[in-house]
């Protein structure tokens, strides 16, 4: 189940533009809908987006939902208290129902409440932002909270293109192909010596390298020779 607050549907189907995922998407739109407020003798409350939220999970079955750029939303509330007791009430619904639920929201210095709360609220706090280094816009992700387990707290790049979310944990990279380990000698014992006893590693790149005279050419054909001996 997909609830938008800021962009029309059309518009993210437009965008998303594969069937075989939007087949499997229902969506609603609070846009333009001011029914799902409730302003009647108490002060303004999500009671009209959670019946309608409630209805369609019910009716569908869906127990994943998504409400993209949620903070639009809380602007219509008149102080932050409000709008921390609204969200906490939504998350408790979720849990309640056993639905999985992931919020988009912008960053709270561009809204006039703050929308912090959600950090300390909900169980994953994923933070995405748009950096300039260099004159270059690099994509960071870091997980500022995950509740109840270990996880990487560093700033991550990544990228999105048409294959979709690419991201690169550059700290967390380790070398775990296993390294090549068949050797071969160059039958010259000091230099098997000074390579580790057994010669060179089959399928390396070794570079010889020093003056014109100094035997480079006659080093190589000694090691080719040895090579072709060996059946290598």
């Amino acid at each position: 189940m997909f609830a938008t607050f800021d962009e029309s549907i059309k518009s993210i189907k437009q965008f998303v533009g594969q069937p075989e995922i939007l087949n499997n998407i229902q969506f609603l739109d609070f846009t333009t809908a001011p029914e799902m407020l409730h302003s009647g003798s108490k002060a303004v409350d999500l009671s009209g987006l959670l019946i309608r939220i409630e209805y369609a999970i019910t009716k569908s079955g869906a127990k994943k939902l998504v409400l993209d750029a949620f903070d639009t939303m809380l602007l219509n509330f008149d102080s932050v208290g409000m709008v921390h007791r609204e969200i906490h009430r939504v998350f408790h619904w979720c849990r309640q129902h056993g639905v999985t639920l992931v919020a988009t929201t912008g960053t709270p210095a561009g809204y006039e409440y703050s929308t912090d709360v959600m950090d300390y609220a909900s169980d994953t706090t994923i933070l995405l932002q748009q950096i300039m280094e260099n004159g270059l816009m690099t994509r960071k992700l870091r997980v500022l909270k995950l509740r109840g387990r270990p996880h990487g707290t560093n700033q991550y790049p990544f990228t999105i293109d048409r294959d979709g979310v690419t991201i690169l944990p550059v700290t967390d990279t380790a070398l775990t192909a296993k390294p090549q380990t068949r050797r071969y000698k160059t039958n010259i014992p000091e230099l098997d010596r000074m390579l580790g006893e057994n010669g060179l590693l089959l399928n390396s790149i070794t570079m010889i390298s020093w003056q014109s005279g100094s035997g480079n050419s006659l080093l190589t054909y000694k090691i080719m020779a040895s090579a072709l001996s060996a059946g290598i």
